[in-house]
């Protein structure tokens, strides 16, 4: 799946605005033109997070153990081809 444009910060702090002033899904999509599903997604993301800023994906899992990439090393010194 391809990630979309991220709303900018001030849109979603307007967004959260209007949902704190107990305006409706369906409202805050017409007045933002913000489809459904991100509305609710945001405001989700506020309430689980307590803030509308980017953060940090957690990003790839490393492949090797802290071992084996010392291991590695020792055998690229010792026999550099």
């Amino acid at each position: 799946m391809v990630k979309s444009r991220e709303w900018s910060k001030k849109s979603r702090e307007q967004l959260i605005s209007l949902h704190k002033q107990r305006h409706g899904y369906k409202k805050i999509e017409k007045m933002l033109n913000i489809s459904r599903d991100t509305t609710g997604n945001i405001i989700c993301k506020f309430k689980a997070e307590f803030t509308v800023e980017t953060l940090p994906g957690r990003g790839r899992k490393k492949m090797l153990l802290a071992t084996a990439v010392r291991c590695l090393k020792r055998k690229v010194r010792k026999i550099p081809r």
